[in-house]
């Protein structure tokens, strides 16, 4: 066991536009406790790109605050869905 805890609410980021977006979110909800950020190979718009914005401003926030943005204190969830294959 880690004794790392798991904040009640998360960050979904299913709607997520861009990385400075994710970056005011993201800062948003870490500001009130929250550590739980869920994200999915089909978020973002084309597929994936909410995961890239994600993953950008998680590295500005961290150059920013590093203790704040340690990454042993967060929790990230990622979701793969392989699809149908044809045949």
């Amino acid at each position: 066991a880690t004794g790392l805890k798991v904040s009640v609410l998360g960050l979904g980021t299913m709607s997520v536009t861009s990385t400075e977006q994710a970056m005011e979110l993201m800062s948003a909800v870490r500001g009130y406790g929250v550590n739980f950020f869920d994200n999915a190979e089909m978020y973002g718009e084309p597929c994936g790109a909410a995961d890239k914005y994600f993953g950008e401003a998680l590295k500005k926030l961290q150059a920013k605050d590093k203790k704040l943005w340690r990454r042993s204190d967060l929790v990230i969830t990622a979701k793969i869905f392989g699809g149908v294959a044809d045949g």
